[in-house]
């Protein structure tokens, strides 16, 4: 079989290509137009990725003490992103000391990682270690369902930032891609982040339902903060914004069940 080419590649492995270190090979595309089709499989794509930590969690908390098993899912979920987003965050913070969007942009294009992002990063895998902590001892129904609604509405509010904002470097890959985003995608996301919504509804009930304002309340400080700082958005920004919603949902999970 030949490589994928641009328009015939697998939006589920385009997919896995853009936000895991998955060996995919052929079966991905980094053409614009595929890298847009592919968007409605970010939820799914963090459903694997949660289930990968969930499953994690799950089984080292059966012979190890909790805090052991939280460790073990925060490393397995950087194993299988390669810690993409948390390279985004890093640079979103490292540019925080700059002035102007311009001179923020020209921050985040280097390939160092300073003191700002290195915080950053420590902070985010310390909240998130301490949230699955707290769930990890509450039944692995309580772990899947927090767990993997965190990955799927993080994953899900990239999608919706790509359809309601503008990008910083249009003529990027990644800015074509944006362009190329519209309700039709974000409808098709939506419709496979609410799906798990309503199984993690019949797994915790109420809790379900209060994690999609919280994650909507992320997003839109984000929306705000991104063309404010940066003009738009970057792929840095779509790491950290993932990571964003990600931390606020495992937060309130931790809140209520741990």
């Amino acid at each position: 079989m030949s490589p994928a080419q641009p328009g015939r590649a697998a939006p589920a492995a385009t997919a896995l290509d853009l936000l895991t270190r998955l060996p995919l090979g052929r079966w991905r595309s980094r053409h614009a137009s595929d890298l847009a089709r592919s968007t409605p499989w970010f939820p799914v794509v963090g459903l694997l990725v949660g289930g990968l930590v969930c499953a994690t969690v799950v089984g080292v908390d059966r012979v190890a003490p909790e805090w052991v098993a939280a460790a073990a899912g925060v490393v397995a979920g950087l194993l299988v992103t390669g810690g993409r987003d948390e390279d985004g965050l890093a640079k979103i913070a490292d540019s925080s000391g700059a002035s102007t969007p311009a001179q923020r942009l020209a921050v985040m294009r280097a390939t160092r990682v300073g003191g700002y992002g290195a915080l950053a990063v420590l902070l985010v895998s310390t909240v998130r270690f301490a949230s699955l902590s707290a769930v990890a001892g509450a039944g692995w129904t309580v772990v899947a369902g927090v767990v993997l609604t965190a990955h799927v509405l993080g994953r899900w509010g990239s999608v919706a930032l790509l359809m309601s904002q503008p990008y910083a470097h249009p003529d990027s890959p990644l800015g074509r891609m944006a362009s190329s985003v519209g309700r039709r995608e974000a409808a098709l996301a939506s419709v496979s982040s609410l799906a798990w919504v309503v199984v993690a509804v019949a797994l915790l009930g109420p809790w379900a339902v209060a994690a999609v304002p919280v994650a909507l309340a992320v997003l839109a400080l984000a929306a705000w903060w991104f063309r404010r700082s940066l003009g738009g958005l970057t792929g840095d920004a779509l790491g950290a914004t993932t990571i964003a919603v990600e931390l606020a949902v495992l937060l309130l999970g931790a809140l209520v069940w741990g």
